[in-house]
């Protein structure tokens, strides 16, 4: 059993900040899903665009394509249809319906599924707020699981819950099945979270459920391609668009002329200098881009997006759509509002 000594609490601070680029990747997936995507495009195109005037047109033209989202809706389908629950013993039924509806777990669970399919991990926390029970799903860049067994690491001995800011440091609480503390980014214990609870965890469980994919890993590894393509796919569309729109006016130039009457029409006119006998001339450049190849290579690049995530992830339903259901958290409220927790038998 680990206790959560200084020296414990030393490491897992060190831990969080040994896996800031796995948070940070979820955080981002996370604002993709919530539909935070059109500056990431911006600072894409910005790099790819040298000239201000072209950035400027072209991110007037960026579509509003969220494949990632899309990806994600298509396979977060587990909770459509709300899955029929019984309970063991029959007195636990009306407990169980009237958490169900009350506590909203398909939400909360269909949430879950949602991260789990965009950053290959979800948890869920049963909660109390003005004495009524609430459950809430939980992205993957707002935990973080840690074990000290060495038997088998990829079980959760401590849980980290990332709160917040608090005198612009962050603020953990952490978890073990027996205790409870909270710590700022330095690791210095904020008493005032302990004030009710005397840094004891009473329900005798870590009361976050954690889920992921990887079968061998505790944490799995970040997929480094998910959110470059999300970004890429539309950044590449609204580059097509924008060399449609540059290609659908000419542009008109003239060479040793006197352009001081000269009206600017439609868009621009080039005057050149010519350094030998001057010939004063009037022409026209037209761009020609290729905009059937450059549209089925975009199209291949997001087929190919969205028919591998979409095999991955239904390959991984079957396997781990049942353990939603034995994962539930039953909860039980008694007359002072007091929590208590127990798992679902796990099979």
């Amino acid at each position: 059993m680990t206790h959560l000594t200084p020296k414990v609490i030393e490491n897992l601070i060190a831990f969080i900040k040994d896996n800031e680029e796995y948070t940070n990747h979820n955080r981002i997936i996370f604002e993709i899903l919530e539909g935070f995507l059109l500056d990431k495009i911006k600072n894409n195109l910005r790099n790819l665009l040298i000239s201000d005037r072209a950035f400027a047109a072209a991110s007037k033209l960026i579509p509003p394509i969220n494949l990632l989202r899309q990806v994600n809706t298509k396979l977060s389908t587990i909770y459509n249809q709300p899955p029929k629950r019984t309970a063991k013993e029959p007195g636990d039924q009306d407990l169980l319906d009237y958490y169900e509806q009350f506590a909203d777990v398909n939400t909360a669970f269909n949430e879950a599924n949602k991260f789990f399919n965009g950053q290959k991990v979800a948890a869920l926390e049963p909660f109390i707020d003005e004495k009524k029970p609430f459950i809430r799903a939980m992205s993957g860049h707002q935990f973080l699981p840690h074990s000290s067994n060495l038997n088998m690491p990829t079980r959760v001995t401590e849980m980290i819950k990332f709160i917040g800011k608090r005198d612009d440091k962050n603020i953990f609480f952490i978890y073990t099945g027996h205790e409870f503390t909270a710590v700022n980014e330095d690791g210095i214990v904020q008493k005032d979270f302990l004030v009710d609870n005397g840094g004891v965890n009473d329900f005798g469980l870590i009361p976050i459920t954690y889920i992921k994919r990887s079968r061998t890993l505790l944490i799995p590894l970040i997929d480094t391609d998910t959110i470059p393509m999300s970004v890429l796919i539309p950044s590449m569309w609204a580059s097509l668009n924008y060399a449609i729109n540059f290609q659908a006016h000419s542009i008109l130039y003239g060479i040793d002329l006197d352009s001081e009457n000269i009206e600017l029409n439609p868009d621009s006119f080039l005057v050149f200098k010519s350094e030998a006998d001057k010939k004063p001339e009037i022409g026209s450049i037209k761009p020609q881009i290729d905009i059937s190849e450059v549209d089925k290579h975009i199209l291949d690049l997001q087929e190919n997006f969205e028919g591998s995530t979409t095999e991955e992830c239904i390959l991984v339903h079957k396997t781990y759509i049942r353990i939603w259901e034995l994962e539930l958290i039953r909860l039980k409220l008694d007359v002072d509002g007091e929590l208590h927790l127990s798992l679902a038998e796990r099979r």
